[in-house]
C-alpha cells in the first residue's frame, strides 16, 4: 500500500552482495546449461530471446522498474512453441525457463533474509496477512517450513525472464497473489523518490464513531477504505480484486479496542507514562507503537500486518498524533 525507495533495495542488495552475486552466478550457469540442452529443440525465435536473456542476464536481474520496461522490447512475452524430444522435459518453454532460472531455490535460500532486511513481513496490497506460506520440508509431512511468497508486477507467465528481477518482485500473502492473478494493477511498489506518502486510508464514518461511544455495540462498526483517485463511494482496483473493505470489517474488535483506549490514553495520561517510565516512552513514535500495539510511521507498514489500518483508525480517533 505505500511504495518503497529503490535506494533501500539497492542498499540491501549491497548488503548481501557476496551471497547474491554467488546464488545468480548460478542461475546464470543454469540458463546456459538449458540452452545447450541437446535433448530440447529451439526455433530461431527462441535462441534468439535465450541469447539475449544471457548475454544481459546481470543487467535483467538487477534492472530498475524503467529499464524493465525497456528490456521487454527484446524480451517480449515469451515464445509459446516447444518440442521435446525426451520424455520427462518441461512441457512448455516458459515452464523450462522457470526451472533454468531456479525462482523456487531463491524464495528458498534468498527471499526470506532479503526481505526481512528490507523491511516487508506483511502483504504489500491488503497490509492484513504475512507474506509467508508453509510448504513441506523435503517431503516430509510432519516438517513444515515457512517460504515467501511473491507477485509478480510483470508476470512470469507471460515474462519468465523477470522471474528472478528483484525489482519485479511484490511480496504478497497467499490470498492476494492467487486473487491478483496475471491482472495489472497501477500500483508501483519502488519508487525513486525518497520521502512517499502512501494515498490509501481506512476510516470509520463519524457518525458510526459517536454511535459506538453510545451504545458500545462494535457490529455497527463499518470500517471504510479510500483508494487514490477514486471517490469515497467508489470502488477502485484494490477493492474489486482484494476485496479490502471485506478483510477489514472482520476486524472490529481491532476498532473497537483503539476507539476505548483514546478513553484510556488522554494527554495527561500520556504525561505520566513519560514521567514514570522514561527509559521505555522515550519518543513519540515508540510511544505510540507501544499504545497502538503495531507500527506507526508510514514507512514501516509493510513492517507489521495490520498496520496502516491501525495507524490510521488510531490517528482519526486521536489516539496517536504524528511524530
Amino acid at each position: 500500500m505505500i511504495a518503497i525507495s529503490t535506494q533501500s533495495v539497492l542498499d540491501v542488495i549491497t548488503c548481501y552482495k557476496t551471497e547474491i552475486n554467488r546464488l545468480i552466478g548460478q542461475k546464470k550457469i543454469r540458463l546456459a546449461s538449458f540452452m545447450d540442452d541437446e535433448n530440447w529443440s529451439f526455433n530461431r525465435e527462441q535462441k534468439k530471446y535465450l541469447d539475449f536473456l544471457y548475454k544481459n542476464f546481470e543487467d535483467v536481474v538487477f534492472a530498475l522498474p524503467s529499464n524493465i520496461i525497456l528490456l521487454k522490447n527484446n524480451l517480449k512475452k515469451s515464445p509459446k512453441e516447444w518440442r521435446k524430444k525426451q520424455y520427462g522435459n518441461p512441457k512448455s518453454f516458459k515452464d523450462g525457463l522457470l526451472y533454468a532460472l531456479d525462482y523456487n531455490g531463491l524464495r528458498r535460500d534468498l527471499y526470506p533474509k532479503y526481505f526481512r532486511e528490507l523491511g516487508i513481513k506483511a502483504c504489500v496490497y491488503c497490509n492484513a496477512h504475512l507474506t509467508v506460506t508453509t510448504e513441506k520440508k523435503n517431503g516430509d509431512e510432519s516438517v513444515f517450513k515457512g517460504k515467501f511468497q511473491v507477485d509478480h508486477y510483470h508476470a512470469k507467465a507471460d515474462y519468465p525472464c523477470f522471474s528472478i528481477s528483484f525489482f519485479n518482485l511484490y511480496p504478497s500473502c497467499a490470498s492476494c497473489n492467487n486473487a491478483k492473478s496475471e491482472n495489472k494493477i497501477d500500483f508501483q511498489l519502488y519508487s525513486t523518490l525518497n520521502e512517499r506518502n502512501c494515498d490509501f486510508e481506512f476510516f470509520i464514518e463519524d457518525h458510526l464513531l459517536s454511535d459506538f461511544l453510545t451504545n458500545r455495540n462494535a457490529d455497527k462498526l463499518e470500517i471504510s477504505f479510500k483508494e487514490p483517485g477514486i471517490k469515497t463511494d467508489g470502488e477502485g482496483q484494490f477493492q474489486r480484486l482484494f476485496d479490502i473493505k471485506g478483510i477489514y470489517n472482520t476486524q472490529k474488535d481491532l476498532a473497537e479496542e483503539l476507539i476505548l483506549k483514546r478513553q484510556v490514553y488522554t494527554p495527561d495520561y500520556k504525561e505520566q507514562l513519560v514521567e514514570n517510565f522514561p527509559d521505555i516512552f522515550n519518543s513519540v513514535a515508540f510511544s505510540n507503537r507501544l499504545i497502538i500495539g503495531n507500527y506507526c510511521d508510514e514507512k514501516d507498514i509493510h513492517r507489521r500486518p495490520m498496520a496502516k489500518f491501525t495507524r490510521d483508525i488510531a490517528r482519526q480517533v486521536g489516539l496517536i498524533e504524528e511524530e
